[in-house]
């Protein structure tokens, strides 16, 4: 199989991932009233500095999530990718639908970050 054909397969899974790692730009431009940011850092982390609007929830399981849409966009980050990812799989096990999280954590967000 030649490569271009494999990256071009590789993108294709991508595109259908059920979890989406997003970059800054794409992050910060999904952000609407129509998707719901959610911070999954501890509460410390989360007063010490959040991304406006971000809901604070450092468990994510079926009691946390049971008043929430599975339709509804759901943009997801922590310090880094490993807390958000593994939050946004255990969100798509319970069968919501779309979910992404910030590649990078907070370490790459430029713009200001609202205190407690």
């Amino acid at each position: 199989m030649s490569i271009l054909r494999t990256l071009c397969r590789q993108i294709r899974l991508l595109r259908q991932a059920p979890v989406k790692a997003l970059t800054y730009v794409a992050f910060r431009s999904s952000i609407s009233g129509s998707s719901i940011t959610i911070d999954v850092r501890s509460y410390e982390e989360y007063a010490n500095g959040h991304i406006y609007g971000a809901l604070h929830l450092d468990k994510i399981d079926k009691q946390s999530l049971r008043n929430f849409s599975k339709n509804t966009l759901y943009l997801l980050y922590s310090n880094g990718d490993v807390r958000a990812q593994r939050a946004a799989e255990t969100m798509h096990k319970l069968g919501f639908k779309r979910i992404a999280f910030l590649e990078g954590g907070l370490g790459v967000w430029v713009g200001n970050l609202v205190c407690e």
